[in-house]
């Protein structure tokens, strides 16, 4: 009987036993399963990528040439929401670079069409067409605009449709057109350009242009003119009489002015705080020394052959109102008396000069000077004696270095920078060349090759309320 039931019981334990053993083999089994399908699941998203956070993409984008961006884009929809609040950021402000290296393709329409209404500053070569339909279509906020027209298309009257246009930068022609002609075309494009309510500063390039209807343009506080033989000096008078808000002139390419229109300029533009014009287009009895009695003038560049007369330094050395800030004198030489003579205008932050000798002790008077671009035959030591004498010294612009070894410079500034036991902000170091290329960059000071257009003139305008 004990056997039976010990039988029973061994035949009742198997099964219970089986299954159990069964039981637990379907829970690992259950549990291996959803670990396989959550480990196939981060393949997947690993495999797509759509598991990184929008920040993460942004990085990824900032290693991306814009063309494999666009791309990228395209794949999935995703991607192009993504993309698009980091292009409305990202290329608002769209220089001359990035257009050449997109070229006129459609990848430049499809990015206009993405960044659209958040575009504020567009500028392209001549070479490219009718990309101002695709704006006109998609970027009508546009401020800053830089665009060549030829007045024989159908473009430039589209100009228009971007009424918050406040700076305009823009070359026009018009080839195989007679002079009645053309001059009424240029007229006609001015004339447009007064429908623009918002624009303030326009810099226009016409070779042709005799200055019609310019003084329409009553708005304007910044005016750039590289405009030659058949531009009429009795235009800028009438634009004198009209343009009230003017504080930036620049006429260094400008030719044909008369004493008179000179003399109209100076009396009636009593508030020029930026003026730019070449004594190598004035004769002898041109009075241009006049400039220095502009109360509000801060920065004067005057264009040159080596024919600055003296007096117009000693006017900017006993100047009133205003002290001004930065003098841009080129590109030939002066005279050392003439360089010495203006080293005395203590207020300078900004000086470009050419000398065929280095007035160092001279040079060294200008205490406040933050950028300075010379034309000399400095030394690696008039360099190193420059660095150390101007305190507030930003950027030194070496435009001739016949003398200098760049290897031994680097060295040299690298270990004086080291020394240094107060901090005095970045120094920059150039060598005027067309080509780019650093030689040397820390947090402290760099030094490279590169081209560098005087700064404070060309500063924007701060604005007024």
């Amino acid at each position: 009987m004990s056997q039976h039931a010990s039988g029973s019981n061994i035949a009742k334990a198997v099964p219970a036993e089986n299954r159990k053993r069964e039981a637990d083999g379907a829970k690992a089994s259950g549990s291996d399963d959803a670990r396989n399908a959550k480990q196939a699941k981060i393949g997947t998203s690993h495999t797509t990528g759509l598991h990184l956070n929008e920040d993460c993409w942004k990085v990824v984008m900032d290693y991306l040439d814009v063309k494999d961006q666009l791309e990228l884009a395209s794949s999935n929809v995703f991607m192009g929401e993504m993309f698009k609040r980091y292009a409305s950021h990202r290329y608002k402000h769209m220089n001359e670079s990035l257009t050449i290296r997109i070229g006129d393709t459609p990848y430049l329409q499809k990015l206009l069409q993405i960044v659209g209404e958040n575009l504020v500053t567009y500028e392209q070569p001549l070479t490219f067409d009718q990309i101002i339909f695709h704006l006109e279509d998609h970027c009508r906020n546009v401020k800053n605009l830089k665009m060549g027209f030829d007045l024989n298309s159908i473009e430039w009257p589209h100009l228009l449709s971007f009424k918050k246009i406040k700076s305009l930068d823009t070359e026009i022609w018009s080839d195989h057109a007679l002079q009645e002609d053309r001059d009424k075309l240029y007229t006609e494009f001015v004339n447009i350009l007064k429908h623009l309510p918002c624009l303030k500063k326009l810099k226009l390039k016409a070779v042709e242009y005799n200055g019609g209807g310019l003084h329409y343009l009553e708005q304007l506080e910044s005016l750039e003119l590289d405009v030659h033989e058949d531009f009429d000096g009795k235009n800028l008078e009438y634009c004198c009489q009209t343009i009230k808000q003017l504080r930036h002139l620049d006429i260094a390419h400008t030719r044909n002015l008369t004493k008179n229109n000179f003399e109209i300029l100076v009396t009636n533009w009593q508030q020029l705080e930026r003026l730019a014009f070449s004594v190598q287009c004035f004769d002898s009895t041109m009075p241009y020394e006049l400039v220095c009695q502009l109360p509000r003038l801060q920065h004067l560049q005057v264009v040159h052959d080596g024919s600055v007369r003296d007096s117009l330094i000693e006017g900017l050395i006993n100047k009133k109102g205003s002290p001004l800030e930065s003098l841009i004198l080129g590109p030939d030489n002066l005279s050392v008396d003439q360089v010495k003579r203006l080293c005395n205008i203590s207020t300078l932050k900004e000086l470009e000069v050419a000398c065929d000798t280095v007035p160092l002790a001279d040079l060294l008077k200008l205490k406040n000077l933050l950028y300075l671009h010379i034309s000399m035959p400095i030394t690696n030591d008039h360099v190193l004696d420059l660095l150390k004498g101007l305190p507030l010294l930003k950027v030194l612009n070496i435009q001739v270095y016949d003398m200098i070894n760049k290897d031994n410079l680097v060295d040299s500034v690298r270990t004086w920078v080291s020394e240094q036991k107060e901090q005095r902000g970045k120094i920059q170091i150039y060598f005027e060349f067309y080509m780019r290329d650093i030689l040397y960059a820390n947090h402290l000071v760099e030094i490279k090759i590169d081209c560098l257009d005087p700064i404070l003139i060309n500063k924007e305008l701060s604005e007024r309320v």
